[in-house]
Protein backbone atom coordinates (compact mmCIF):
# COMPACT_ATOMS: atom_id res chain seq x y z
CA UNK A 1 0.00 0.00 0.00
CA UNK A 2 1.10 3.62 -0.71
CA UNK A 3 1.23 6.25 2.02
CA UNK A 4 -1.01 9.20 1.02
CA UNK A 5 -1.14 11.32 3.21
CA UNK A 6 0.49 11.74 7.31
CA UNK A 7 -0.25 13.72 10.03
CA UNK A 8 2.66 14.10 11.95
CA UNK A 9 1.16 14.48 15.67
CA UNK A 10 5.38 14.93 16.67
CA UNK A 11 8.54 14.02 16.01
CA UNK A 12 8.05 10.08 16.67
CA UNK A 13 4.45 9.76 16.29
CA UNK A 14 1.90 10.18 13.48
CA UNK A 15 -1.67 8.77 11.31
CA UNK A 16 -1.00 7.97 8.56
CA UNK A 17 -2.88 7.10 5.59
CA UNK A 18 -2.61 4.38 2.76
CA UNK A 19 -4.17 3.36 -0.05
CA UNK A 20 -3.57 0.69 -2.85
CA UNK A 21 -2.83 3.45 -5.53
CA UNK A 22 -3.59 7.11 -5.30
CA UNK A 23 -4.66 8.54 -9.02
CA UNK A 24 -6.60 11.92 -10.11
CA UNK A 25 -9.85 9.97 -9.58
CA UNK A 26 -11.08 8.43 -6.29
CA UNK A 27 -14.28 7.00 -5.47
CA UNK A 28 -16.05 7.69 -2.02
CA UNK A 29 -15.50 4.17 -1.07
CA UNK A 30 -11.94 3.66 -2.00
CA UNK A 31 -10.55 1.37 0.71
CA UNK A 32 -7.70 3.19 2.75
CA UNK A 33 -6.01 2.01 5.76
CA UNK A 34 -5.36 4.71 8.70
CA UNK A 35 -2.82 3.78 10.98
CA UNK A 36 -0.99 5.45 14.15
CA UNK A 37 2.54 4.87 13.62
CA UNK A 38 5.36 4.74 16.55
CA UNK A 39 8.75 4.20 16.48
CA UNK A 40 8.81 0.89 17.56
CA UNK A 41 4.38 0.04 16.91
CA UNK A 42 1.95 0.28 14.20
CA UNK A 43 -1.83 0.18 15.33
CA UNK A 44 -4.42 -0.39 12.28
CA UNK A 45 -6.94 2.08 13.25
CA UNK A 46 -9.44 2.36 10.20
CA UNK A 47 -9.62 -0.39 7.52
CA UNK A 48 -12.47 0.87 5.43
CA UNK A 49 -13.93 3.54 2.57
CA UNK A 50 -11.43 6.96 2.39
CA UNK A 51 -14.73 9.80 2.45
CA UNK A 52 -15.84 8.46 5.82
CA UNK A 53 -12.71 7.76 6.93
CA UNK A 54 -10.97 11.46 6.79
CA UNK A 55 -14.69 13.54 6.54
CA UNK A 56 -14.78 11.97 10.01
CA UNK A 57 -11.63 12.58 11.02
CA UNK A 58 -12.10 16.35 10.22
CA UNK A 59 -15.22 16.75 11.59
CA UNK A 60 -14.11 15.50 15.03
CA UNK A 61 -11.23 17.54 15.22
CA UNK A 62 -13.40 20.89 14.23
CA UNK A 63 -15.47 20.04 17.56
CA UNK A 64 -12.48 19.13 19.71
CA UNK A 65 -11.02 22.53 18.75
CA UNK A 66 -14.40 24.04 20.03
CA UNK A 67 -14.11 21.56 23.27
CA UNK A 68 -17.20 20.12 21.98
CA UNK A 69 -16.53 16.64 22.63
CA UNK A 70 -15.65 16.99 26.52
CA UNK A 71 -14.99 14.12 28.78
CA UNK A 72 -13.75 15.80 31.52
CA UNK A 73 -16.26 13.99 33.91
CA UNK A 74 -15.22 10.42 32.71
CA UNK A 75 -11.60 10.86 32.87
CA UNK A 76 -11.36 8.80 36.15
CA UNK A 77 -10.23 6.06 33.48
CA UNK A 78 -9.93 6.16 29.36
CA UNK A 79 -13.48 6.24 27.05
CA UNK A 80 -12.03 2.48 26.22
CA UNK A 81 -12.45 1.45 29.64
CA UNK A 82 -16.20 2.58 29.68
CA UNK A 83 -16.71 1.64 26.35
CA UNK A 84 -16.06 -2.06 26.90
CA UNK A 85 -17.85 -1.84 30.23
CA UNK A 86 -20.67 -1.35 28.26
CA UNK A 87 -20.62 -3.57 25.47
CA UNK A 88 -20.17 -6.30 28.28
CA UNK A 89 -23.21 -5.08 29.57
CA UNK A 90 -25.13 -4.73 26.46
CA UNK A 91 -24.07 -8.10 24.92
CA UNK A 92 -24.96 -9.68 28.64
CA UNK A 93 -28.48 -7.92 28.10
CA UNK A 94 -27.99 -6.02 31.07
CA UNK A 95 -28.52 -2.80 29.32
CA UNK A 96 -29.86 -1.88 25.99
CA UNK A 97 -27.88 1.43 24.74
CA UNK A 98 -25.03 3.14 26.05
CA UNK A 99 -25.45 5.32 28.73
CA UNK A 100 -23.44 8.23 27.66
CA UNK A 101 -22.24 8.94 23.72
CA UNK A 102 -18.27 8.36 23.51
CA UNK A 103 -16.51 10.35 20.99
CA UNK A 104 -15.87 6.89 18.61
CA UNK A 105 -13.63 7.84 15.66
CA UNK A 106 -13.04 5.12 14.02
CA UNK A 107 -13.33 1.56 14.69
CA UNK A 108 -11.24 -1.85 13.41
CA UNK A 109 -12.59 -4.75 12.29
CA UNK A 110 -13.05 -7.52 15.47
CA UNK A 111 -10.30 -9.52 15.02
CA UNK A 112 -8.10 -6.11 15.43
CA UNK A 113 -9.57 -4.92 18.19
CA UNK A 114 -9.42 -1.47 18.59
CA UNK A 115 -11.27 1.53 18.81
CA UNK A 116 -10.25 5.49 18.76
CA UNK A 117 -11.78 7.98 20.44
CA UNK A 118 -10.97 11.75 19.84
CA UNK A 119 -12.31 13.95 22.89
CA UNK A 120 -11.52 16.57 25.19
CA UNK A 121 -10.94 16.72 28.66
CA UNK A 122 -10.02 19.59 30.36
CA UNK A 123 -10.18 21.53 27.74
CA UNK A 124 -7.40 19.19 26.27
CA UNK A 125 -7.64 17.72 22.53
CA UNK A 126 -7.12 13.67 23.41
CA UNK A 127 -6.45 11.07 20.89
CA UNK A 128 -6.90 7.36 22.50
CA UNK A 129 -6.08 4.29 21.01
CA UNK A 130 -7.92 1.33 23.44
CA UNK A 131 -8.21 -2.28 22.68
CA UNK A 132 -11.97 -3.50 22.61
CA UNK A 133 -13.02 -7.30 24.59
CA UNK A 134 -13.05 -9.48 20.70
CA UNK A 135 -15.88 -11.54 22.23
CA UNK A 136 -18.22 -9.01 23.34
CA UNK A 137 -20.51 -9.92 20.72
CA UNK A 138 -18.52 -13.30 18.63
CA UNK A 139 -17.78 -16.55 19.85
CA UNK A 140 -13.95 -17.36 19.80
CA UNK A 141 -13.06 -18.20 16.09
CA UNK A 142 -9.38 -19.84 18.06
CA UNK A 143 -9.92 -21.08 21.52
CA UNK A 144 -6.01 -20.78 22.16
CA UNK A 145 -6.11 -16.84 21.99
CA UNK A 146 -9.75 -17.06 24.10
CA UNK A 147 -9.73 -14.83 27.67
CA UNK A 148 -12.87 -13.82 29.79
CA UNK A 149 -14.02 -10.58 29.62
CA UNK A 150 -12.71 -10.83 33.34
CA UNK A 151 -9.05 -11.35 32.31
CA UNK A 152 -9.22 -8.81 29.62
CA UNK A 153 -10.42 -5.89 31.97
CA UNK A 154 -7.70 -7.05 34.62
CA UNK A 155 -4.79 -6.57 32.12
CA UNK A 156 -6.56 -3.11 30.61
CA UNK A 157 -4.74 -0.67 29.40
CA UNK A 158 -5.03 1.74 26.41
CA UNK A 159 -2.51 2.01 23.84
CA UNK A 160 -2.29 5.59 23.56
CA UNK A 161 -4.00 8.41 25.11
CA UNK A 162 -2.00 11.46 23.77
CA UNK A 163 -2.83 15.10 23.68
CA UNK A 164 -2.98 16.87 20.73
CA UNK A 165 -2.14 20.35 20.46
CA UNK A 166 -4.54 23.31 19.36
CA UNK A 167 -2.06 23.96 16.78
CA UNK A 168 -1.34 20.39 15.31
CA UNK A 169 -5.63 20.02 15.35
CA UNK A 170 -5.28 23.22 13.27
CA UNK A 171 -3.00 21.72 10.86
CA UNK A 172 -4.56 18.46 10.26
CA UNK A 173 -7.95 20.43 9.96
CA UNK A 174 -6.50 22.49 7.04
CA UNK A 175 -4.67 18.93 5.94
CA UNK A 176 -7.95 17.07 5.30
CA UNK A 177 -9.73 20.01 4.45
CA UNK A 178 -7.50 20.27 1.22
CA UNK A 179 -7.67 16.48 0.30
CA UNK A 180 -11.34 16.46 0.28
CA UNK A 181 -11.88 19.61 -1.45
CA UNK A 182 -9.38 17.84 -4.37
CA UNK A 183 -10.58 14.69 -4.29
CA UNK A 184 -13.96 14.81 -3.30
CA UNK A 185 -15.18 18.77 -3.85
CA UNK A 186 -18.61 17.26 -5.28
CA UNK A 187 -19.13 15.50 -1.91
CA UNK A 188 -17.70 17.34 0.61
Amino acid sequence: MERVLEYNIDNKNSLTIYMDELTERIHWDTKIQIKYETENTNYLLWDDNMLEGIRTFKTMLELALNNRLDMTAYSKYPIGYYENIEYNEISMNKMETMSFEKPLLWSSIAEVGNETFLYNSKNKVILEVSPIYKWHFDEPKILKDFITFDEFMKQYKPYIVQEISRDIVNKFISKSTEFLNKYFSDVV
